[in-house]
């Protein structure tokens, strides 16, 4: 997860040096030689963020994916309930396939506890070929707090408690409007005060830096494993 971290730190860096811009010409500092440039430039913020979340969270589950598949060799068997479904949709979802007969399913079933698991596609063109083909996992123009828990749940993540990321329904909801031509960026931008963009900003990068913190966690202690119990006597 390092590399991801890296990336959001860069990103982040991006953005602050956009909104430091914002902030002059708000303040006066700066005068633009077009009042409506303020708020197109409070738009792009909040395109910006949805950007940063939408890009920080793909990155993220693709490397659960890759882990998972490349570092520990782990079978059906050892890995978590939630592992198992994530290993069934992704490889064997397809059993009311009509070519599918019940000796192969049932073939499919006697040798799925050795089956290692592998939910990583290394010939993918796109990291999204073989994230899409789990069901539940949504991107584009889709990203909020409530899919990212969405997320945690079906992977075994803890969700984030501290930040929650309530302002992130209005970010992408904006998006979505100037990602579709149904609303301008001046007009967008009206909408909102530097201060409310300023707490956009700040609420999504907290809310990133506590969700890659939860995915490494998960990562590092092994928490996709399934969990033995020991008997005491």
């Amino acid at each position: 997860m390092k590399d991801v971290k890296k990336e959001l730190e860069e990103r982040k860096k991006e953005i602050n040096e956009y909104f430091d811009f914002l902030q002059k010409i708000e303040k006066g500092d700066i005068s633009p030689n077009n009042f409506a440039v303020p708020a197109i430039m409070r738009a792009s913020c909040i395109l910006m963020f949805y950007n940063l979340l939408e890009s920080i969270v793909i990155l993220a589950i693709d490397r659960i994916h890759v882990f998972i598949s490349t570092q520990d060799n782990l079978k059906y068997q050892d890995a978590s309930d939630e592992l198992k479904k994530i290993w069934i949709e992704y490889k064997y979802k397809n059993f009311e396939d009509e070519n599918r007969g019940s000796d192969k399913i049932f073939q499919i079933l006697k040798n799925i506890n050795n089956d290692h698991i592998k939910i990583y596609d290394e010939n993918a063109k796109d990291k999204t070929d073989y994230l899409n083909k789990v069901k539940g996992v949504s991107f584009s123009g889709k990203i909020d707090g409530k899919q990212v828990k969405l997320f945690a749940e079906k992977y075994g993540f803890e969700k984030n408690k501290r930040v929650e990321g309530k302002k992130l329904v209005q970010i992408k909801h904006q998006r979505n409007n100037l990602a579709h031509g149904e609303m301008s960026f001046q007009n967008c931008g009206r909408n909102f005060s530097f201060f409310q963009i300023k707490k956009f900003k700040q609420e999504t990068f907290l809310f990133l830096d506590e969700f890659l913190n939860n995915v490494d966690e998960f990562l590092t202690t092994k928490k996709y494993k399934k969990i033995t119990y020991s008997s005491y006597w």
